[in-house]
């Protein structure tokens, strides 16, 4: 599959770089804002073989089609097809290359859609959009003289207008121009959102490419940019992502932490509501625009289904505000952040010491980054239940709770900065006492609803090292046992080990290789000061970048080791281009220097 992004406006196409239903997932077609605008957008061609296709950008693809006779061509079609915020161009170029006329054939399909993105995946009461009325489909202008270029142009506002035929006589030397514009109407949404690519990854392709797909993937708001989690399934922004992804690239980018953050705090929970999971203070997991999510079919707009969300957005504000000390956006966040503080004190102490989440049957089972239904497991494979506090949440909070502080006396906030000191150092101490296995040597992937430990080998702990809450006499335990043949494939962490019974390389979570969490674990050997470990976890990340036929991280690989599967087996379904990913590789680069 190819995917392409231009702000709110992304498509699916198949292998052809075709818009069309048949031959690959359901998600095909032509999107605004998670709205499926066309399923299907389809050149025929008739006696014509793709050549070559090449993705110049997220937002640019271009093809060779060739009419082969008697060992040479004789008619080519070069095809460009690129996105803009409101638009879609699509052109080609048709060129009789021999000394004969030349009859062409083909036909474009196009078939208007609106559904929600959510309705595709089996999610929601198949709820429709409201398509944009016009007076015509599409307008057709063609001149068939036998100048040396003839321009054929198609404009489609937002009707199914089947199959357009074309037959075509091109006599000797001749090129026709076909142009397609899909425009959409009525749309709100900004359409600026760039940024420059920093200096830093100038020289570096790897950098470049991930620095586009990342850019791609940003969506213009009001309050800056915020990036979506990743094409083609989650087009849209996530909390959690949104946060890791604005903490890698804060040192290069601090844009996408002002925007993230902005946007964040504009949806912070309001009020007690059990199906979108939403509490006083809490940031959200998940915001969907389709019409699904905002006629409360389904939780999506938004969904706070996220344990770890609002601890990052704590952490991030604070870690924002002293890397851009002269910004209004830290006054201005004030009170969303009190807010996300006193909801992270009251689970506090809610949860004996701990934030804990509940599994509610209309979202999600697991509410930290591991969410699919099966990655919370005991040492004898069982699944989790009960109210859970998983470990690397509880380094959030503490992280949260210790870089606040000097913030909210420079607000004069004394009172609150003195709760967030008690409840930091308690919250420390429980993550010591309760989350360190002393007979196994490593933290615990967290506690199940009766308080028993998941006594499981997982990528979870690395993230304690990034939060600064492991003991100087625990750094170098931690670090020996994520880098032993269990967990460290070569590519990158498993995030579950070899040795475990829930283990299974080609899983969402249970032994996958994440390249986010990954890099997550290589900050925190830096800030641990394991340089050298940090930088070879950098360098291998780019190797996997550079394993890729595109250049590009993607979401997940198996965790099959480097030594036996190079380049690594893909796992199935992965979002490519996805933001935290592309993130990953830039947010380390620096430690490789």
């Amino acid at each position: 599959m190819v995917v392409l992004k231009n702000n709110f406006n992304h498509c699916n196409l198949n292998d052809q770089g075709m818009v069309s239903d048949q031959g690959i997932t359901s998600l095909s077609g032509l999107y605004f804002a998670d709205v499926r605008l066309y399923q299907r957008y389809e050149w025929l061609f008739t006696g014509f073989t793709l050549l070559q296709q090449s993705t110049r950008n997220l937002a640019h693809v271009r093809q060779m089609w060739s009419m082969l006779e008697h060992h040479f061509q004789a008619v080519s079609i070069e095809r460009d097809f690129s996105i803009e915020p409101l638009y879609c161009y699509d052109r080609l170029t048709i060129t009789n290359h021999s000394a004969q006329p030349q009859n062409v054939e083909l036909s474009l399909l196009a078939e208007f859609d609106h559904q929600d993105t959510m309705t595709l995946r089996g999610i929601g009461d198949a709820v429709q959009a409201v398509p944009v009325k016009t007076d015509k489909s599409y307008r057709c202008v063609f001149s068939a003289d036998h100048s040396r270029e003839t321009s054929y142009q198609l404009r489609l506002n937002g009707e199914s207008c089947d199959q357009i035929p074309m037959q075509l006589i091109l006599v000797a030397n001749q090129s026709l121009k076909i142009e397609v514009t899909i425009q959409y109407q009525n749309v709100a949404f900004s359409d600026t959102h760039k940024l420059p690519q920093p200096k830093a990854f100038e020289s570096d392709q790897l950098c470049q490419q991930n620095w586009a797909d990342l850019s791609g993937l940003l969506f213009a708001i009001p309050e800056g940019v915020i990036p979506a989690a990743g094409l083609p399934r989650f087009v849209c922004p996530f909390g959690r992502d949104s946060l890791l992804t604005a903490f890698l690239m804060l040192d290069t980018v601090p844009e996408i932490a002002e925007g993230s953050l902005g946007f964040l705090a504009k949806h912070i929970g309001t009020r007690i509501d059990l199906d979108s999971d939403e509490e006083p203070g809490k940031i959200l997991h998940e915001y969907r625009w389709g019409p699904e999510s905002q006629q409360k079919h389904i939780p999506f707009a938004p969904y706070y289904g996220s344990a770890d969300a609002t601890p990052l957005f704590v952490w991030l504000w604070s870690a924002y505000s002293q890397k851009c000390p002269e910004t209004r956006l830290t006054g201005q966040l004030l009170g969303p952040i009190k807010a996300a503080l006193h909801w992270i004190l009251k689970k506090l102490a809610q949860g004996d010491g701990f934030i804990r989440f509940r599994e509610n049957a209309k979202g999600l089972k697991f509410h930290g980054w591991k969410d699919s239904p099966i990655s919370m497991c005991h040492q004898d494979g069982r699944i989790a239940g009960g109210d859970i506090a998983v470990v690397e949440v509880q380094g959030y909070a503490f992280a949260a709770l210790t870089q606040v502080q000097t913030l909210l006396r420079k607000h004069r906030e004394d009172a609150l900065a003195d709760r967030c000191a008690r409840a930091a150092a308690a919250l420390n101490a429980q993550i010591q006492e309760q989350l360190w296995d002393e007979e196994l040597a490593f933290y615990v992937m967290g506690l199940d609803g009766d308080n028993l430990p998941m006594r499981v080998v997982s990528s979870n702990m690395g993230h304690l090292l990034w939060a600064g809450a492991v003991p100087l006499a625990r750094q170098g335990l931690v670090r020996d046992r994520l880098f032993q043949d269990d967990m460290w494939s070569g590519w990158g962490f498993r995030t579950l080990s070899e040795d475990a019974i829930s283990y299974n390389p080609v899983s969402y979570h249970n032994g996958s290789i994440w390249p986010h969490d990954t890099a997550v674990i290589a900050l925190g050997l830096n800030k641990c000061g394991f340089k050298p470990e940090a930088a070879k976890v950098a360098q291998q990340l780019r190797y996997l970048a550079a394993s890729q036929p595109d250049g590009r991280l993607p979401e997940l690989v198996a965790g099959y080791s480097k030594a036996k599967w190079n380049p690594p087996i893909p796992y199935p379904g992965t979002c490519s281009p996805q933001a935290w990913a592309a993130a990953a590789l830039l947010g380390t680069n620096n430690l490789l220097s």
